[in-house]
């Protein structure tokens, strides 16, 4: 499964558009909003989009709602996307592709899962999915 991570503070507007572009580009995927201490309609927003909305009650950052998103993630393979709209939920399925292309090429030169970090060779074709597990 697919987790589609978005860390959003103050993004309501932004996200109006973004998730049901989301929806549409990959209906079948986990769809995270981390609020990051929004005092707009964030919350509400994902809740008539039917989107997983994980607030906080304060902004803790980017970084700690990277994190949190990370944590929450049922899926398997996860897609990290800003809130305001400035990534296209269309390049999805390219990432994808070029992830299959990645995980074919890598896996014939490391056994086992490659993740960042273990000292397999990871190719550079993606830097914002990465498979878990």
């Amino acid at each position: 499964m697919l987790s589609i991570i978005l860390p959003a503070k103050n993004e309501a507007p932004a996200l109006a558009g973004l998730l049901p572009r989301l929806r549409v580009a990959q209906p079948a995927a986990e769809i995270l909003v981390i609020d990051d201490g929004s005092t707009d309609d964030t919350r509400a927003l994902c809740a008539q989009h039917g989107v997983t909305c994980l607030s906080s009650p304060y902004s803790m950052g980017n970084g700690a709602a990277i994190k949190r998103g990370a944590r929450a993630a049922r899926g398997d393979l996860l897609v990290f996307m800003d809130g305001d709209g400035q990534h296209d939920p269309a390049d999805i399925a390219r990432l994808l592709a070029r992830l299959d292309q990645a995980t074919t090429w890598s896996s014939a030169r490391a056994p086992g899962p490659v993740r960042p970090g273990s000292g397999a060779a990871w190719p550079t074709a993606s830097t914002t999915a990465w498979p878990v597990g």
